[in-house]
């Protein structure tokens, strides 16, 4: 006969981001346009054929020097016209107000139902064609050993309830919600994270503050063995330049 006593769920989220570093660049921009670069000059335009795309000035005041200062960088000229490419990762609270970085559920026990914690994700990038944002494991949640009495299985049926396909068993997975919806897809339901890497968002265009609230969910049951429950996460968001 095996006796349930009070378990002891945590996740300890160590996370780490791919990024390039972001130089010191000042952009114009809105919720839906983007200036990357701008000069003073009396003339020119765009040109284009069917294998080229040409950009031009005519009479630019400037001498393509290169200014500089502790906080800042300045390059002036036609041929730095191209943008400097940057990405930006902070991972904050669900309300965006500070910094996060782990996950805690608590004691928890077959009756005390499905138990959640959040992280928001906020990328900011110019790359043209946005950004790839997934999550990596270590392997499931467990206590000393990868054994199924001593591991948290990841959900397969969509939905974290320690039911997995009708029978009991506790199960762990996160969702993803985000206000940030142009040009961006993202999953539904529960997913459960691999460690090849479970996709959280896929966005198509450049992005200014794109929130995406990643929501770990977990849920026991009587065939789960006491302990203290964890496992390592890596947070990955790679930019489309």
């Amino acid at each position: 006969m095996r006796f349930l006593t009070q378990k002891k769920l945590f996740v300890i989220s160590i996370v780490i981001i791919l990024a390039l570093p972001e130089f010191g660049n000042a952009q114009l921009s809105s919720d839906s346009f983007r200036v990357t670069s701008d000069s003073v000059n009396c003339g020119g335009g765009g040109s284009t054929s069917n294998s080229f795309a040409i950009s031009s000035t005519i009479c630019e005041p400037s001498d393509a020097r290169t200014l500089t200062s502790t906080s800042f960088v300045a390059e002036s000229g036609f041929q730095y016209m191209e943008d400097t490419p940057f990405i930006t990762v902070s991972l904050l609270n669900a309300a965006g107000s500070a910094a996060k970085n782990s996950i805690a559920y608590g004691s928890m026990t077959p009756t005390s139902g499905t138990k959640s914690d959040s992280i928001l994700v906020r990328v900011t990038t110019n790359a043209a064609n946005g950004y790839v944002g997934s999550i990596l494991s270590d392997g499931l949640l467990r206590t000393g050993s990868s054994s199924i009495d001593f591991s948290i299985q990841n959900v397969a049926d969509g939905s974290v309830d320690g039911s997995a396909n009708g029978s009991p068993s506790g199960e762990s997975g996160f969702s993803v919600s985000s206000s940030d919806t142009t040009n961006c897809t993202r999953p539904s339901g529960d997913q459960g994270i691999v460690t090849s890497g479970t996709p959280f968002a896929t966005c198509t265009t450049w992005k200014t503050q794109s929130d995406n609230t990643l929501t770990f969910k977990a849920a026991v049951s009587s065939n789960n063995l006491s302990g203290s429950y964890s496992q390592n996460l890596t947070i990955v968001v790679t930019g489309s330049f």
